[in-house]
């Protein structure tokens, strides 16, 4: 009992590490949270692309278009997005596939243990692999655009009221600075506690 508890302890510790500090560092000191938003949405979406290992680079050449043409985003929390959405990109692959063959009017695919096992083992001498990747990349990108539209609406405003509930802790850009201030005003005020020359507290001059 007491191990499986560390190992939640350390789980949500990781958590906290690696995804919620960044993400609330991003909404405290990051772009307008529309802007905010609209990464989130994009990462999330690009993160469940059904084709494994392309995401990242999906969105690394998203964000260098949306500075080509000057529709930013916030390069941080779309990357950060992506790697949150990681876990539900085998949930969706069957949707994705579902759909995609519901388009294209293609008979589904078997998704038998055994098949599954060959496309796993063998990936490159099962054709119906790159035809059923095909469909699953076909019905992520008819939804990829409505979702990231209402991805959009819905989180920008849960990003303003987090950016207004959070505390600003402000930090300097240069903490070289702030500990030399601090040196000179703890010796000011170790001298301020002395007191000046000549004070009451000190001995009389002999007469």
């Amino acid at each position: 009992m007491s191990s499986s508890k560390g190992v939640l302890v350390k789980v949500q510790n990781w958590w906290k590490t690696k995804f919620w500090d960044p993400f609330l560092s991003y909404v405290r000191h990051g772009s307008d949270p529309p802007v905010l938003a609209r990464s989130f949405a994009v990462g999330m979406c690009m993160g469940v692309c059904p084709m494994p290992g392309v995401s990242f680079l999906f969105c690394l050449g998203l964000i260098g278009l949306a500075r080509l043409i000057k529709y930013p985003l916030h390069a941080p929390m779309t990357l950060l997005s992506n790697a949150i959405a990681i876990p539900f990109e085998a949930m969706l692959v069957i949707p994705y596939l579902r759909l995609g063959e519901n388009i294209m009017g293609a008979p589904h695919q078997d998704l038998s243990p055994s098949t599954l096992s060959n496309v796993i083992f063998h990936p490159f001498s099962s054709p119906d692999l790159w035809l059923a990747i095909g469909h699953a990349l076909l019905g992520w990108i008819l939804v990829l655009i409505p979702a990231i539209v209402v991805l959009t609406l819905v989180m920008t405003p849960i990003l303003t009221q987090v950016k207004k509930r959070i505390p600003e802790h402000r930090t300097s850009e240069h903490p070289d600075e702030d500990m030399e201030a601090g040196l000179i005003s703890n010796d000011a005020d170790r001298t301020s506690e002395a007191g000046p020359a000549g004070s009451p507290h000190d001995d009389p001059a002999p007469g």
